[in-house]
């Protein structure tokens, strides 16, 4: 009971994190849908509309370009494995894109990172995405 308490009151986490409320699509960090007996799922995104939330180092910031190329890699390889589809895939991909777009993170770059998820997951939704983006 303590714990449920606890949890309930975001006493759980060490400060600055705190629990979040969820709504009825979100479960996990996973934004999710279910229709026609069918579960649909991606990485939740704060930023997939319009931008909420600051992430990820400015292209201009002073860190080297090895290191903001993995950084991209590593978020984009996050989504190709929270995505239950292809069509999820191309959703939370795109919207992750232009957060890093918007970081000023040129197009080369980003065409680089979808050709590097294409051919380490062998899905070619990521060259549709790098062509769309």
């Amino acid at each position: 009971k303590r714990f449920t308490t606890d949890f309930e009151k975001s006493e759980c986490y060490w400060p600055p994190l705190e629990l979040e409320a969820g709504d009825e699509n979100t479960f996990l960090e996973s934004t999710f849908s279910i229709r026609n007996n069918n579960i649909t799922y991606r990485l939740k995104n704060k930023n997939e509309k319009e931008r909420v939330v600051w992430r990820y180092h400015s292209y201009d910031s002073y860190c080297h370009i090895n290191q903001k190329r993995a950084t991209m890699i590593a978020s984009l390889s996050k989504i190709q494995r929270m995505c239950s589809d292809d069509d999820q895939l191309k959703i939370s991909a795109l919207a992750k894109l232009k957060e890093f777009k918007d970081c000023g993170y040129p197009r080369s770059i980003r065409t680089y990172a979808c050709a590097i998820l294409g051919k380490t997951s062998r899905n070619t939704t990521w060259f549709r995405v790098r062509d769309q983006q």
